[in-house]
């Protein structure tokens, strides 16, 4: 079965900016002068993806919240990216908001994200 619709526009082609999927870890060792956890980034994957910069646009989450993203994220599908993953991109950490896997075809996933307030990129990769 193929994507009909949205995924028809996402032509492995069009894949064409390098991002480095992380994911966020408590640092067991470290603390922030606040006593509050460091965490540190580890690299998930390094993959191509169709990179659309939206400003101000939010969307509906299940529970009525409305949730800011400024860039959406098209990558092939994978399973081991979420809502707790973030995005490394053009030297800037995207925190994902939400994530929607296309037409349910496990094809293409959309990433919703928003530039994260983790911009320390040491040790990122």
């Amino acid at each position: 079965m193929t994507c009909k619709k949205n995924c028809a526009r996402f032509k492995v082609g069009s894949l064409n900016e390098r991002i480095i999927l992380q994911k966020r870890e408590t640092d067991q060792w470290n603390t922030l002068d606040n006593g509050e956890p460091a965490y540190t980034f580890t690299q998930i994957a390094k993959v191509w993806a169709n990179v659309k910069t939206k400003t101000a646009y939010n969307i509906l989450d299940g529970i009525g919240q409305n949730i800011r993203y400024t860039h959406i994220f098209t990558i092939r599908y994978r399973d081991d990216v979420g809502d707790e993953s973030f995005i490394l991109f053009q030297d800037k950490r995207y925190d994902i908001t939400n994530f929607v896997n296309m037409e349910e075809q496990n094809r293409f996933i959309q990433l919703y994200a928003v530039i994260s307030g983790y911009q320390d990129l040491a040790g990122s990769e």
